[in-house]
């Protein structure tokens, strides 16, 4: 393919559209071409506050790595930009630029004291063995973020201002009362019930006869429709397959076990039993005593009032301070002279000494060998890649241009978008199937798609030859479904006959235990049912609204996944403050942060029509998005 584009670099053709090329540049420049907005251009101005690329892309990374820590799966920018997550931090910069102009504005300027007593109250720079602020921790962090002290102290000021600003609206808002009442008594009331359920699995129904099973899949179409499936010709080529493919001599694996040695050494572990003191004499008395004691730390640490501390296994470099160096020079069962650090002065005794250990080159061969070939795989598949697509250029079929390349070829029996095929054919084995069948359906009959690199390396065509529409599956393939679904209905129908049953009976006086036994229901009773349902057990989620929109008395009949219900409300229980004090400040709080959050929304409006807004979208897009 290269080749072709070089042959024809020669022709006068080419060599006069170069120089009308040229000749444009010349006259137009090259700039705009060749120089788009650098990291540090400004692309958003929000009031006085300008925001660079740069600055635009550090807070998006931020939310790409929190959400990936969320949802535990890599994602990259394309996913994070479908997912919303740069329109958001955009939004997010423009609020904030807002209200920094809005807090300027109006004098809301942190001291220099509170800026510097909010630094030092940060977490993240205190040391954790002093539990005090440690400047030169503080200056690392800095560093590993890309930020400088001055910069970090003028990105703490906006912060604060901002959240001065939102504070004293906060403070402003006071949820009127009687909101918070009614608010409260709708959310903290509690019911309890007593009630039956008849489950569907204990009810004995009349075997279907043919005319019934028959109608009952002629009206219910829709519960025996096929998908769509299709036939598809797969041609794909793994990285592991490419890999199988690397030479990789004996000299380069041991060459590689050498650079990789430190993986595959266990290093050597220790447990102990250690003895802190405050005093070096104390220390080395007790140290003097266990040696003539035979080695009995915890004997001499009774005889001075002191405990042993256990430390569970470590490596040498897992140790505080010199106890490391310390406590792996000892011999088993040995008690070490007094070690300082900044707790005291510490004796040791080992009590389990695990050897360290180096897996051999003859263990790890084909270890090393596969992950050498595979790291190569990515080169290989690359000009597999090539050559196959110079076949299907060349008009070859998938099928030839896959014998050419060395992909492997799969042909599918008809199957569906979720992966299924039609009963008593087998599923086919394919690689990233997912990926696969989402491309498929995707395409024409007849038509193949481009060659497409999978999320995990793995490359693949595919080419749909034929498709076979939804459609009702004939009676005789299914029987033994409609059989079963025809009797699942028939058996719900007749548990929720028995619980109407029961409901009747005992709104003519009869007791619930005594319906109950009569249809082969088990009775229980619930206590406190909160309006979400979150604590009912045996209430279904569908009974909820009806349990708390009726009154007492009242007696409720309905379904549940397995069988059916009858329900009476026994009690009600209005809301009482001084019972759920909790609710009451969770709902005083949820309608304060409503309050608030309206009142911010509507400022934020107004400071749109105050200040100058400007997003260079074009240039953020480009810059994720390259032309």
């Amino acid at each position: 393919m290269l080749q072709a584009i070089r042959s024809k670099v020669g022709s006068w053709f080419v060599k006069i559209l170069f120089a009308f090329l040229i000749l444009s540049f010349a006259v137009w420049g090259i700039n705009d071409v060749f120089s788009p907005p650098g990291p540090d251009s400004t692309v958003i101005t929000a009031g006085d506050t300008e925001v660079t690329l740069r600055d635009v892309d550090r807070r998006f990374r931020s939310e790409i790595e929190s959400l990936r820590q969320m949802i535990g799966e890599a994602l990259d920018t394309g996913q994070a930009i479908q997912f919303g997550l740069l329109d958001g931090v955009i939004d997010q910069i423009v609020t904030e630029g807002l209200l920094l102009s809005f807090a300027r504005e109006t004098g809301l300027s942190p001291s220099d004291a509170l800026i510097s007593a909010e630094v030092v109250r940060q977490p993240i720079f205190i040391d954790p063995v002093t539990g005090r602020f440690d400047r030169n921790r503080f200056l690392q962090v800095l560093a590993a973020n890309g930020l400088t002290e001055v910069g970090y102290v003028e990105l703490l000021r906006r912060d604060i201002a901002r959240g001065q600003l939102v504070e004293a609206i906060g403070a402003a808002v006071v949820p009127p009362e009687p909101a918070v009442d009614a608010l409260f008594a709708h959310h903290a009331e509690r019911r309890d019930v007593e009630g039956a359920s008849v489950d569907s699995l204990f009810v004995t129904v009349d075997a279907p006869t043919d005319s019934e099973l028959r109608a009952f899949h002629q009206t219910n179409p829709d519960r025996f429709t096929a998908p769509e499936r299709r036939s598809l010709t797969v041609a794909s080529l793994t990285l592991d397959q490419a890999a199988e493919e690397v030479p990789v001599s004996e000299d380069i694996l041991r060459d590689e076990y050498e650079r990789r040695r430190a993986s595959f050494e266990t290093l050597e572990q220790r447990a102990f039993d250690q003895v802190i003191l405050q005093s070096e004499d104390r220390a080395q008395a007790l140290a003097d005593a266990a040696r003539a004691d035979g080695g009995d730390l915890a004997a001499a640490a009774r005889s001075e009032g002191v405990s042993i501390i256990r430390l569970d296994r470590t490596t040498q470099a897992g140790m505080f301070g010199d106890l490391g160096t310390a406590g792996f020079a000892l011999d088993a069962g040995a008690i070490s002279d007094p070690v300082e650090t900044s707790f005291g002065w510490h004796v040791l005794r080992p009590t389990e000494i695990v050897p360290g250990a180096t897996r051999p080159f003859e263990e790890v061969r084909d270890e090393l060998r596969r992950a050498y070939a595979r790291d190569l795989a990515f080169d290989v598949i690359f000009e597999i890649a090539n050559l196959f697509e110079d076949e299907m250029a060349g008009g070859a079929a998938i099928e030839e241009a896959a014998a050419a390349a060395g992909l492997s070829v799969i042909r599918t029996p008809p199957i569906a978008r979720n992966g299924s095929v039609a009963p008593g054919a087998a599923a086919p084995r394919l690689p990233d199937q997912a990926e696969i069948l989402e491309t498929a359906f995707a395409l024409e009959p007849g038509e193949d798609s481009l060659l497409v690199e999978t999320r995990g390396g793995n490359l693949f065509m595919v080419r749909v030859d034929g498709v076979e529409p939804p459609a009702v599956e004939p009676f005789d393939q299914v029987r033994d479904r409609v059989r079963t679904l025809w009797e699942a209905g028939r058996r719900q129908e007749a548990a929720l006959a028995r619980a109407d049953t029961i409901a009747e009976q005992m709104r003519a006086g009869q007791p619930l235990t005594d319906a109950a036994l009569g249809q082969g229901a088990t009775t229980f009773a619930e206590q406190g049912i909160v309006r979400s349902g979150a604590n009912a057990e045996q209430v279904p989620m569908s009974l909820i609204d009806r349990v708390f929109a009726g009154v007492q008395g009242d007696i409720l009949t309905g379904q549940t996944s397995g069988g059916a219900v009858v329900l009476r409300i026994d009690r009600v229980h209005r809301a009482d403050p001084a019972q759920s004090p909790e609710i009451l400040s969770s709902v005083r709080d949820q309608l304060q942060a409503g309050l608030r959050q309206d009142l911010i929304d509507q400022l934020l409006a107004a400071l749109r029509q105050r200040y100058p807004v400007d997003v260079n979208r074009e240039a953020i897009e480009n810059f994720y998005n390259p032309v």
